[in-house]
Parts: C-alpha cells; structure tokens; sequence
C-alpha cells in the first residue's frame, strides 16, 4: 500500500505506521541516553497518552529511568475502510510493544476520556494491574470539544482575547510564509475554551480517582491541595 501524505493548512490528516514506529524509537533512544530519572514513579496513568506531552512523557518514564509501568488513555481512530487511521493510534501499538519487551507493563484503553465507561475501565485497570493505585496522574488531552452532558458540546477556540493579533505563518500544505490575523474571541468562544481546557474535567477525574480510592497515599495530600487551590473554603 502506497500511503500518500494529506495536509491541510497545518494539520497532517493522515499518518505512516513506520514513520510512527520511527519517531516513538527515536524519543526512546533519546531518553535513554539522557541524566536518568532517579526516585520516580512506578505506576503512572496518562490521559491522552498518544502524542505530544502525554506520549513523551509516558517514554520518559517508561525508559528514562523510572521503569514505570503504565496505563494511557487515548481517543484514537484505526485503520478502516476509510482510511490508514491516526497516528496516535500506531504511537500506542508501537510504545506497548517497546515497553513489554523492555519488561514493563502498558495498559492502553482507546476510547472518549469523557466517558464514564473509559473512567470505569481504568479505575478496572488500577485494580487490575496497579493493585489499585497508581502514584502519578498525567493529564494531556488535547481536544477542541468536550460533551456538555445534554447532548452538545463545548468548543475551544485558540484566539487572542481583546484585540486582533496579526503575524506570519507557515502553511506546511503549501510550504509558503503567509500573513495571517486572528480575531478576538466572543465571550462564548471564552467560556467554551474555558470548559475545554479549564480544567474542570482534570478535577472530575481527580475526583474520581480518589473517590474510588485509585491514587497512592502519598499523592493525596498534593491533590486535595490543588483542589482546594480551585476551590477555596468561603472563612468568615
């Protein structure tokens, strides 16, 4: 199969599993030959595990010296009748496959973090894996909506607040400079971003974590005092 690339503007709409393969054994090899992780943790889970932040440091943790034993989750499409699928997807494949022939474990759950049934499945994973608790929570979604819980759905929106921001771009689809200008978002592109992004959900999973009882003590106490940084108590 000859797999030809699709861009638009600055956005890759398809992927190569070798190139995938590629570039998850290069961030692997980078981090091996980096100063170690020393003390690390030992049982992290990544929510959006596949590329960016989530990915990297999921590698980092696995082969940088922590040997960490992982869970990732990831909102990610396979090949089908309508295409190669994404590169998150083979990202996953290939990290498993580096990580168990290294020895570590790598519990990857594909599906909507959104999702009470994905929540459910991890908390199943802790408890299955992790003798039910891990001792680090990554969160990494990269995202530009979340479901609002009434069947529609909350939209982020990368914009300047205020004022128009002008400046030049690169356009990988042409491979040409452009100038481009952004303008300012409206008050319902803000709250959406805000919903997206805000970390409300991050909290809802912290809660969720905790309530069932998945986080290692002694990463409880800098949770609670995060939340509580979100929520302080109203002191006469």
């Amino acid at each position: 199969m000859i797999i030809e690339p699709i861009i638009s503007g600055v956005v890759a709409r398809s992927a190569h599993p070798e190139g995938c393969k590629k570039a998850v054994d290069n961030q692997i090899d980078y981090v091996k030959s980096a100063n170690p992780i020393k003390n690390g943790p030992k049982r992290v889970l990544i929510i959006g595990a596949s590329s960016g932040f989530g990915l990297a440091a999921r590698i980092a943790l696995t082969f940088g010296g922590a040997e960490a034993d992982t869970i990732g989750v990831s909102f990610e499409r396979g090949p089908s009748d309508k295409g190669i699928g994404s590169a998150g997807w083979y990202n996953n494949i290939f990290f498993k496959k580096r990580a168990e022939q290294a020895g570590r474990r790598a519990i990857n759950i594909v599906g909507d973090a959104f999702s009470k049934d994905v929540r459910e499945q991890v908390i199943e994973a802790i408890e299955t894996y992790f003798e039910g608790e891990v001792d680090l929570v990554i969160y990494s979604l990269a995202t530009g909506l979340r479901p609002d819980g009434d069947g529609g759905f909350w939209r982020s929106a990368i914009k300047p607040i205020g004022e128009s921001v002008s400046g030049a771009t690169i356009n990988l689809e042409t491979e040409q400079w452009e100038e481009a200008t952004l303008s300012p978002a409206t008050d319902e592109e803000i709250q959406g971003t805000l919903k997206v992004m805000g970390g409300e959900d991050w909290e809802s999973w912290i809660d969720t974590l905790i309530n069932s009882d998945s986080v290692a003590d002694v990463l409880k106490p800098l949770l609670f005092r995060i939340l509580v940084q979100r929520h302080p108590p109203n002191l006469p």
